[in-house]
């Protein structure tokens, strides 16, 4: 019921973790490493059952981390990249053609070794890499780049520098019309955004919407449903996990300041616990469905 109601599924097999992945191959459900708290992990496990019942699938060759981003492209490959394996950021880029059972390994990416960024799929099987904690050890910052593959991660392009902060724990969405929007975040002086940003040219140049209705915050989860309309879930303001669901209008309305974007209602507070630093997957059939958190 786009959100406003929510049932808790048989607890699954595998262990607790916050910073992991979550794809949907029709009703099919994969969730792809993480932190456990006290290990990183490197396990695949996938539900032909919306979550119901699950299977662990082959290991595979890439590290076990974190703050990775993992993206199902229109034409159906899988990319995996970046993260954090507990000693260093990545720039790592995998594919699967075969729902996440076997991976190419195509190695580091031009662009800086990052975690807790995002990665989003366009209408063209594009994909888009965006901002992020990066660097490294010696030279950390919150990157505010943009960069683009139109060959599923064998070569990359850096687009023009787009006009948001530099952040990291932001989340990206491809609307129906194959615009592509961020929001939310937290910029490098600590500061939580709620902003939200547009692109109609895959990344090329972006447009700020209007000021969203829900409080600031960074790592929350977002997804798109059915209708057009897009959830915001949790997250954190930088003071506690918030466990509030938004819903946007389907199509946006004009402000008076004449820019085009949603208007958001508060739906009634979810049942689960506060958390943040969690995937959300939409099925086939409509189910939107949350994975951990922390």
């Amino acid at each position: 019921d786009r959100g406003e109601t929510w049932e808790q599924l048989p607890k699954p097999p595998w262990c607790p973790r916050f910073g992991h992945q979550a794809l949907c191959f029709g009703n099919e459900v994969v969730v792809l490493a993480g932190n456990t708290g006290s290990n990183l992990e490197k396990d695949i496990w996938a539900s032909p059952d919306s979550a119901v019942s699950w299977e662990r699938l082959p290991d595979p060759p890439w590290e076990a981390r974190r703050g990775h981003r993992a993206v199902h492209c229109p034409n159906g490959v899988v990319m995996l990249c970046a993260g954090w394996n507990g000693s260093v950021r990545l720039h790592d880029v995998w594919i699967s053609t075969d729902q996440c059972r076997t991976w190419q390994d195509l190695g580091n990416a031009p662009w800086l070794p990052r975690y807790s960024f995002a990665a989003v799929a366009c209408l063209d099987s594009s994909i888009l890499v965006i901002g992020g904690d990066g660097g490294d050890l010696d030279d950390p910052g919150y990157l505010q780049d943009v960069w683009r593959t139109d060959d599923t991660g064998t070569t990359w392009q850096a687009l023009p520098a787009p006009p948001w902060s530099g952040r990291r724990g932001h989340q990206c969405l491809r609307w129906f019309d194959g615009s592509i929007v961020i929001l939310g975040g937290v910029t490098s002086n600590g500061k939580r955004c709620n902003d939200v940003w547009r692109s109609v040219d895959r990344g090329e140049s972006w447009t700020e919407m209007p000021e969203s209705s829900w409080c600031a915050r960074m790592s929350c989860g977002v997804c798109i449903l059915p209708d057009s309309s897009q959830l915001v879930l949790g997250g954190t303001d930088g003071r506690r996990a918030l466990r509030d669901v938004w819903r946007s209008s389907e199509k946006g309305r004009t402000r008076r300041s004449g820019r085009r974007g949603p208007s958001w209602t508060r739906l009634p507070e979810a049942p689960w616990a506060a958390r943040f630093n969690f995937p959300v997957v939409v099925t086939d059939s409509g189910q939107v469905l949350i994975f951990g958190g922390w």
